[in-house]
Parts: C-alpha cells; sequence; structure tokens
C-alpha cells in the first residue's frame, strides 16, 4: 500500500476529495508569486490547500461585504509567471464569484488574496538546519 504525501516534505495535504479537482491558476507578478509561494510555507501548506484558504476566507465569496469594493488595477508587463493549483470545483466558483464582485479578472482576484494574507507578508526564513559534525574514528 503506498502512503499519500504532500508534494513538498513538511507541508500539510489537502484532504481527499475523491479525484475531482479543477485548476485555479492565473499569470501573476513574479513578486506574487514568490509571495504565495512564502505564504503558503508559513501556513506549512501546499500551494493549492493555500489557494484554497484564500478564497474560502474571502468575505466577498459568501456576499458579506456590501457596496462597492475598490478596483485596484495593474497593467501586464509581460513577465508574469503562472500562480496554480488543483482546488475542488466549488473553491474555483466562489474565486469567480470573488473575481466577479471585485470587477477584475481572475489573474488580479489571485494577487490580491495573496498581498491581503498576512502570514504570506509576515513570513520569516525558517532557520537552516545545522549539519552535524561527525569524525570518524579507526580503530
Amino acid at each position: 500500500m503506498m502512503l499519500r504525501m504532500a508534494a513538498i516534505a513538511g507541508r500539510t495535504r489537502r484532504a481527499n476529495t475523491g479525484g475531482v479537482h479543477g485548476t485555479l491558476q492565473g499569470r501573476v507578478s513574479p513578486e506574487i508569486h514568490a509571495l504565495a509561494w512564502k505564504g503558503a510555507a508559513a501556513r506549512g501548506q501546499s500551494i493549492s490547500l493555500y489557494l484554497e484558504t484564500l478564497v474560502e476566507a474571502d468575505p466577498l465569496t459568501k456576499g458579506q461585504v456590501t457596496g462597492v469594493m475598490p478596483r485596484r488595477s495593474r497593467v501586464p508587463t509581460g513577465d508574469e509567471v503562472m500562480l496554480q493549483g488543483r482546488v475542488r470545483p466549488e473553491v474555483c466558483a466562489l474565486a469567480k464569484t470573488g473575481a466577479k464582485a471585485r470587477r477584475v479578472p481572475l489573474w488580479r482576484y489571485l494577487e490580491i488574496l495573496v498581498e491581503a494574507d498576512q502570514g504570506a507578508v509576515m513570513h520569516a526564513e525558517p532557520e537552516q538546519t545545522k549539519q552535524l559534525d561527525l569524525d570518524l574514528m579507526s580503530a
């Protein structure tokens, strides 16, 4: 029997959802891409679970915010990289709802979520593991 584990050691794997997943993706700036990976590492999650967490935590996806959200626009510069994760279909639908509520494309919505995540902004690099200094003694 093969044990299922996260792709990156030390990260939490998403619970099994029966194999039905969609891809949530968008071309984001390299800074946001790096920030997303740091945020996932800070939470100890895979990038897919991290994106699911951000989308599900957005109050706009649940219709809890009233009034008009300010539109935060950014013009693509051409050096964008792909940020993607395999998420549950309902999370894909929630992300589309959040992007529509903010009146921005999906890629910009992902940037907004990552920028707003305090875990990504406050991330501190973990200490490097120290190697053991072993002296081999001959008998």
